[in-house]
């Protein structure tokens, strides 16, 4: 079992992860964690200081500065570890290689023809009936987002960014082509 497995079983450990890849709001903590024992972990699962101190200690965040009042800020160091998130995102809302797979043609569908129709069926058949009905209470666009994150996520085709600015406004999800494979029928999109 993987640590974002383990720790998405946690309390909070879900909402967590999925705050660490969409980035909005940034992860946060006052002071970090210094002890990680079973009764540690048992004492503190009701807040983030654990979840997010074994994130960091284990390489999965990095620090990213602090706020105004001096608490310190998280977010995923690079493309390979946010790789890691969405991949584990995926298997935990498609835990079948069929619908795996399914979904990667359906995004390969998507970045030719720019025809998002099946991939949003699918979603709203498959991904969404996993959620939990206390999950749609705090779900918003950022649930949205994160869920075309993971269907379309392809870092070997594109550039892909979260809130990218653009003029006074921020896109929430770009995928632009890479330079090497501009001559491929791909296209760029901006959500």
């Amino acid at each position: 079992m993987g640590i974002l497995t383990f720790l998405s079983r946690l309390p909070n450990g879900r909402a967590i992860i999925w705050q660490a890849l969409n980035e909005t709001p940034p992860l946060i903590l006052s002071l970090l964690a210094n002890r990680f024992g079973v009764d540690q972990m048992l004492k503190t699962t009701q807040s983030n200081q654990f979840i997010v101190s074994l994130l960091y200690y284990l390489g999965i965040v990095t620090l990213d500065g602090e706020t105004a009042l001096g608490e310190l800020r998280f977010k995923i160091p690079n493309l390979v570890v946010r790789k890691l998130y969405v991949e584990h995102l995926f298997e935990m809302l498609l835990p079948q290689d069929t619908e795996r797979e399914a979904i990667r043609e359906m995004a390969k569908y998507f970045y030719q023809t720019g025809d998002l129709q099946s991939l949003c069926d699918f979603m709203e058949e498959r991904y969404f009936k996993v959620f939990d009905n206390r999950d749609y209470k705090t779900a918003k666009s950022l649930t949205i987002k994160t869920a075309f994150l993971t269907a379309l996520f392809d870092e070997v085709w594109y550039m892909m960014d979260s809130e990218t600015p653009s003029k006074r406004r921020y896109a929430d999800l770009t995928m632009i082509i890479r330079p090497d494979f501009r001559q491929l029928p791909l296209r760029n999109f901006l959500f």
